[in-house]
C-alpha cells in the first residue's frame, strides 16, 4: 500500500504542525521538564545532577534537575491565566517579553534528569539557533517543537516506506490525536514513537536475524529502552527474523537483544547512582496497607527500597497490582492513549474515542493479512514470544511506577498514562500472526477505511478543539 505514507504526511503534518505553533507552551505534561533536559545539551550536560534544593516548608530535601540558560522553561510555565485557559495578545506579548537570562541556573527536573538524552537532540539544537539568532526564549521553544514535528516525520514516513508488513497499524498508531499532541510538543515522547515504528518497519525487512537493517534495528532499540527502562521486555523482539532455533539464527539474535539491552541497564545504574532522587508529594505521610513495616512510621518522599519490600513480602503484587489498577482506570487510561490532549485535560467528544477504538481495531485486523506473494510473516513460537513481551512490558510499566512515583504501600499505582503504550502499538503491528489469503490486499483496504476516515477527519477536529480550548472566548 504505497499510499500509506503519503496518508501520514497529509494527517500528521498540518495537525501536528498547526498543534506545535497554537497549543500555549506547557499545556503539554511535563512540557517544561522537557525543555530543561533539552536546554542542558547545549551546556554539554549529558547527566542530570543531584542538588540540595528547599520544599514548600523551605526544608532542604536532595532534588534532581538540570543546569541551564532557564528562559525557555520560564516561557514554558508563564501561561498561567488561572481556570480560563485563554491565549491573549498580552499573554503572548508577555512570553514573548521573557528574556534569556544572563547566568545559568539550576532546574528540578526529576521526571527527565534521569533520561537518556537521544531524543532530545534535534530541539536542543532548535533551541541552540534560537538562541544563537536572538529570538525570544518563547520563540525557540516554538523552533524546538517544530524541528520535532519535521524530525517525527521525516522518521514516521521512513517507517512507513521501509515496512513490508504492519503499515496500517503503524498508520493508525502515529496518526492517534495523542501521537500527534506529542509530535507537535517538545516532550521526547513524540520521537521515540515515531522511532520505535522504525524500528518495527526495519526488523520487517530481513530473512533472518542478519543484515544491516537489522543490526540498526537493534542500536535504535537500545536507545528506546535506554529511555524507557520498563520497556526492556520489548527486546525480545529481536527474534520475529528468526526462521528457526538453528545456532544460526539464534546466536546472532541473542546478541541484538544483548546490544538493545545491556546500554539501557548500564544508563540506569549510572542514573540511579548518580542522578535519581525521590519523588516528593507534599507533607510527610504514613504507608499504605500494603507496606509489612511499622504503619505509623511517616515518609517524605517516595522511597523505591521500601517499595521493594512490598514486593518482597507478597511477589503477587507485581501483577496484582497492575491488574488492579486497570480494572478501576481501563477508560482513563484507553483515553489517555487515543488521545486527552492538554495537561490530561482537554478530552475530545466521545463518539472520536468509538471511532478510533474501531479504527486501531480494524488496523490490527488488517495487518494480519498478506497476499500469497508478499514475504513470509514471523513464525508461530516467535509471535508468541512477541506477544508475551508486549504484556510483560505493559507490567513492567505498570510496577516500575509502583516503585518510583507512588507513595509506599498504596494499593493502587499513580501516575500511569495510557500514551506510554504507543510505543508498543507499534511493535504489535509487527509481532501479530499473519494470515496469507487471496484477496488481502482488498481486505487490507476496506479495513484502512476507519483510520483514513477518522484521521483525516482529525485534521479539521483537532485544531478546532484547541481554538476553542484557548483561544475562543
Amino acid at each position: 500500500m504505497a499510499i500509506i505514507p503519503f496518508l501520514f504526511i497529509l494527517f500528521a503534518f498540518p495537525t501536528a504542525l498547526f498543534m506545535a505553533l497554537a497549543v500555549p507552551l506547557g499545556q503539554v505534561p511535563d512540557e517544561a521538564a522537557h525543555v530543561a533536559r533539552a536546554g542542558s545539551l547545549l551546556h554539554g550536560q549529558l547527566l542530570g545532577q543531584r542538588q540540595v534544593r528547599l520544599d514548600g516548608a523551605g526544608h532542604p530535601i536532595m532534588g534532581a534537575g538540570v543546569t541551564l540558560d532557564p528562559g525557555p522553561v520560564y516561557a514554558d510555565f508563564a501561561f498561567n491565566v488561572g481556570d480560563v485557559k485563554k491565549m491573549t495578545a498580552a499573554n503572548e506579548a508577555r512570553l514573548e517579553a521573557i528574556p534569556w537570562p544572563t547566568r545559568l541556573v539550576f532546574v528540578g527536573s526529576p521526571n527527565t534528569a534521569v533520561y537518556f538524552p537521544i531524543f532530545y537532540v534535534p530541539s536542543a539544537v532548535a533551541l541552540g539557533a534560537g538562541h544563537f539568532l536572538q529570538y525570544s526564549p518563547y520563540v525557540a521553544v516554538l523552533m524546538g517543537r517544530v524541528v520535532n514535528v519535521l524530525t517525527c516525520l521525516v522518521i514516521g514516513v521512513l517507517a512507513l516506506r521501509l515496512a513490508r508488513r504492519g503499515r496500517l497499524l503503524l498508520l493508525a498508531t502515529l496518526s492517534l490525536p495523542m501521537t500527534l499532541s506529542l509530535i507537535g510538543s517538545f516532550n521526547q515522547d513524540g520521537v521515540l514513537i515515531a522511532t520505535t515504528a522504525l524500528i518495527a518497519a526495519l526488523l520487517t525487512r530481513p530473512a533472518g536475524p542478519r543484515g544491516l537493517s537489522y543490526w540498526v534495528a537493534a542500536l535504535l532499540l537500545a536507545c528506546v529502552i535506554a529511555v524507557k527502562p520498563p520497556y526492556l521486555p520489548m527486546a525480545v523482539v529481536m527474534l520475529l527474523p528468526c526462521r528457526g532455533w538453528s545456532r544460526r539464527d539464534l546466536l546472532p539474535a541473542i546478541g541484538a537483544m544483548a546490544l538493545a539491552t545491556l546500554p539501557a541497564v548500564a544508563w540506569a545504574l549510572v542514573t540511579l547512582h548518580t542522578v535519581a532522587t525521590p519523588f516528593v508529594f507534599g507533607p510527610p505521610y504514613h504507608p499504605g496497607p500494603l507496606w509489612p513495616g511499622d504503619p505509623q512510621r511517616l515518609f517524605p518522599s517516595s522511597d523505591t527500597r521500601e517499595q521493594l519490600r512490598v514486593f518482597l513480602h507478597d511477589p503477587w503484587l507485581l501483577i496484582q497490582l497492575p491488574i488492579q489498577t486497570m480494572k478501576l482506570l481501563w477508560l482513563v487510561e484507553v483515553q489517555t492513549t487515543i488521545g486527552v490532549i492538554g495537561l490530561l485535560d482537554v478530552v475530545m467528544a466521545l463518539p472520536i474515542y468509538t471511532w478510533w477504538y474501531v479504527a486501531m481495531i480494524a488496523a490490527a485486523v488488517g495487518t494480519m493479512f498478506a497476499s500469497p506473494e508478499e514475504p513470509p510473516g514471523p513464525r508461530g513460537p516467535f509471535v508468541l514470544i512477541a506477544l508475551l513481551s508486549v504484556v510483560a512490558t505493559v507490567f513492567a510499566i505498570f510496577d516500575l511506577q509502583y516503585l518510583s512515583w507512588t507513595k509506599v504501600g498504596q494499593t493502587l499505582i499513580d501516575g500511569v498514562q495510557g500514551r506510554y503504550a504507543l510505543p508498543l502499538l507499534a511493535l504489535l503491528a509487527i509481532s501479530l500472526p499473519v494470515i496469507r489469503i487471496r484477496g488481502a490486499t482488498a481486505i487490507r483496504a476496506i479495513l484502512a477505511l476507519p483510520t483514513v476516515a477518522i484521521a483525516g477527519f482529525g485534521i479539521v477536529y483537532l485544531p478546532q478543539l484547541v481554538l476553542s480550548t484557548y483561544y475562543l472566548r
